[in-house]
């Protein structure tokens, strides 16, 4: 298997997201965990979805605004030059494209409208960080 330089680093940094995820996570729960979900979304902005759960709780999802980052491509060429002087070359481009940068949240919150819990539930590479939702933790 032939490994980019792209493929490599896409590896190296969602490694290292996974392991800011638990310390993000921890970080929203002792921001917003017993406040009223009036906070977490004056905050943030508004959830975009909810669920009533029969023992009266709400599951809220929230989503921060996508962002797509431009990725820059690499062009290779290699060539040669014949006996009479002309250049034949091949060239081959990698890469390129769109990054999706966003942050989904799961926040649970009691009857009375109190965050129980703040939890991941999709997290890329953010703009300068290694999660975006350890960018939106304030």
């Amino acid at each position: 298997m032939k490994w980019t330089f792209a493929t490599l680093l896409a590896l190296t940094l969602s490694t290292a997201a996974c392991t800011q995820r638990l310390t993000t996570t921890e970080r929203f729960n002792r921001i917003y965990v017993g406040q009223n979900t009036d906070k977490f979304f004056l905050d943030n902005g508004p959830p975009i979805s909810k669920f009533q759960l029969n023992n009266g709780d709400t599951i809220y999802r929230w989503s921060s605004r996508a962002h797509s980052v431009p990725l820059p491509a690499v062009t290779t060429t290699s060539g040669q030059v014949d006996p009479n002087g002309s250049f034949y070359a091949t060239s081959q481009t990698e890469g390129g494209g769109f990054l999706h940068v966003q942050c989904v949240l799961q926040v649970v919150a009691s009857p009375a409208s109190v965050i129980k819990d703040v939890s991941i539930e999709a997290d890329s590479l953010g703009l300068w960080h290694f999660s975006r939702c350890a960018e939106l933790v304030r």
